[in-house]
C-alpha cells in the first residue's frame, strides 16, 4: 500500500481486521463509517502520513496500537461509542497536540497515550474506571493532566506510574482537581 493516499470505508463494511492499513506510509486520510463495530489491533499502526481521520464508526474499543506511531495525526477525536482505549493505541502519535476522552470511556491502558511529545491538553471524563501503566509516559508537552473524579462506583486503580512519572520527571506542571 505504498502508494495508497485516501481510504474511504464503504458502509457496507462492519469490522476492519489487524494490520489490515498498517504501515501504509502514504496514508493522509481515512473516512471510516458508523457501520464499523469492530478494528482490530495494529490496524493503522506506522501510518507515518496519516492527519485526517474522519472516525464515526460504532466500535467500543480503540484496541491495542490501532492509531501508535501516527507521527503526523494532529487531531483526533474520540467517538461516544468508545468504551476502552487499548494498549498503546495513540504512542508514538508526536504531533498530537489535545485528545479529550467522551464520557463513555471507562478503562484507558497502559501507554495508550504514551510518545505524544507535542499533547498539551487532555480531558479525562469522571467515568474513568480504569487508568493504566505510563498513560501519559513521554508526554512532554504536557502542561496539566485533569484528576479524574473519585466518584466512580469503587475506589478508581489508578497504577502509580501513570501520573507520578510526569510529576517525578518535571513532565508535568500541574494537575487540576
Amino acid at each position: 500500500c505504498s502508494s495508497l493516499t485516501c481510504i474511504t470505508i464503504p458502509s457496507s463494511v462492519i469490522s476492519i481486521g489487524a494490520y489490515a492499513f498498517s504501515r501504509c506510509e502514504s496514508l493522509r486520510q481515512i473516512s471510516i463509517p458508523p457501520s464499523v463495530t469492530s478494528i482490530g489491533d495494529y490496524t493503522f499502526e506506522k501510518c507515518t502520513s496519516l492527519v485526517n481521520v474522519s472516525f464515526n464508526a460504532n466500535v467500543s474499543q480503540i484496541g491495542t496500537h490501532v492509531f501508535s506511531e501516527c507521527s503526523s495525526l494532529s487531531l483526533f477525536s474520540i467517538p461516544p461509542s468508545v468504551r476502552e482505549i487499548g494498549l498503546y493505541a495513540f504512542n508514538g502519535c508526536t504531533f498530537l497536540k489535545q485528545i479529550e476522552i467522551p464520557s463513555s470511556v471507562f478503562s484507558v491502558k497502559s501507554f495508550a497515550f504514551s510518545g505524544c511529545s507535542s499533547l498539551e491538553h487532555v480531558i479525562l471524563p469522571s467515568s474513568i474506571y480504569t487508568l493504566g501503566e505510563n498513560v501519559f509516559d513521554g508526554c512532554t508537552s504536557l502542561k496539566e493532566i485533569p484528576a479524574v473524579s473519585q466518584n466512580s462506583p469503587s475506589p478508581l486503580p489508578i497504577a502509580n506510574e501513570s501520573l507520578n512519572d510526569e510529576i517525578e520527571n518535571n513532565d508535568c506542571v500541574c494537575i487540576i482537581f
